[in-house]
């Protein structure tokens, strides 16, 4: 329903660059960079220079709450006929241009697509997430955002979540297309609590969540399926990232109670008891 084979085309640009987003494929040195940082060779992303470069990141209001410090602009931007065209006839595209803070591409539907995933005719139905990936919209109308809720609390019950609704609970709908990532990041660090993240992809161990820890980078290829839990620590800032080389990924998020974890904790202990104890914060 959505024709992108390759994320270069929808990479965000530095900020004062927006315009050269209007064409697509005008942020990939940038976009290709911030790759190489996720899964480049060891180092590449471990300087703490760096990870301070990521942190203005999320200063601007991306959707972490507390710590947003940048109040970002609110423009829109047309996109050029050839990138427009890339993407129809079920959707178009528009740029919300935010500066001071990094724009975005919206996707917009057309109305001839399928209304259960992209809704009726002129739906924001999803927009481009941080510098490399694509979020479908959680509230404003989204078509299917109620069938994944629906399924996330007949999975869960709303009693194992971290707070009081699956609403209030759901991270996001995610899409990683090939060369698509979200750049090293930690969240925020505003609230803590639990977190799992599920990976679906076309082509396994073709994409990565990757993290630092005790100052050592991990890449976990993703398979079919793949659940991905980690701690949120005020204390202590997580940085992580996800990548994408050949894969279409697809993940899903939720924020779970504390003792939803540590029962999936006593789970795993019990299931390899001869195998080294799980991370106290990532698994």
């Amino acid at each position: 329903s959505v024709p992108v084979e390759d994320m270069q085309m929808l990479y965000t640009c530095a900020v004062d660059d927006v315009e050269h987003m209007q064409g697509g494929f005008g942020c990939v040195n940038e976009g290709s960079a911030h790759l190489e940082r996720i899964l480049g060779p060891e180092g590449a992303g471990d300087d703490d220079a760096m990870l301070q470069m990521y942190k203005a990141f999320e200063d601007e209001s991306r959707g972490h709450g507390k710590s947003a410090k940048t109040k970002c602009g609110t423009s829109r931007l047309a996109v050029s006929a050839t990138l427009a065209q890339a993407l129809s006839p079920n959707v178009t595209l528009m740029i919300e241009d935010r500066r001071p803070c990094h724009s975005t591409y919206s996707f917009v539907s057309t109305g001839q697509g399928p209304r259960e995933a992209l809704g009726r005719k002129d739906t924001v139905f999803a927009s481009t997430h941080h510098l490399g990936s694509i979020s479908y919209r959680k509230f404003d109308g989204a078509p299917c955002m109620d069938k994944v809720l629906a399924q996330m609390r007949i999975a869960l019950g709303e009693s194992r979540m971290q707070y009081p609704s699956v609403q209030q609970s759901f991270r996001g709908l995610y899409w990683y297309p090939p060369n698509g990532f979200t750049e090293w990041h930690t969240d925020g660090g505003h609230v803590e609590g639990w977190r799992i993240y599920v990976a679906q992809v076309d082509v396994p161990r073709e994409s990565w969540f990757v993290y630092k820890q005790d100052g050592k980078r991990h890449a976990i290829p993703d398979v079919v399926g793949q659940a991905n839990m980690f701690k949120v620590r005020m204390d202590r800032p997580f940085w992580h990232a996800v990548a994408s080389r050949k894969a279409h990924r697809m993940s899903t998020g939720i924020a779970v109670s504390e003792a939803y974890a540590q029962e999936i904790l006593a789970r795993i202990r019990a299931a390899q008891p001869a195998k080294s104890e799980p991370s106290a914060d990532v698994l």
